[in-house]
């Protein structure tokens, strides 16, 4: 009976440390596309602002 009790200890163990890495794993991901999104939408605004500017002060463009 301990033995049975050792390996559902074991399993529980398993399962929670297995979600916990899941759940950090799946943040950190997240976060890392969050950040993506934001530099290249940052990148995109800045150049966008850059490109109006540069046609208001020369018409030819």
């Amino acid at each position: 009976m301990r033995d049975f009790f050792s390996i559902l200890s074991q399993l529980g163990w398993g399962l929670t440390i297995g979600a916990l890495t899941a759940a950090v794993t799946a943040l950190g991901q997240l976060a890392a596309a969050v950040l993506c999104v934001l530099a290249g939408g940052g990148c995109g605004w800045w150049w966008w602002r850059r490109r109006r500017a540069r046609a208001s002060a020369d018409p030819e463009i």
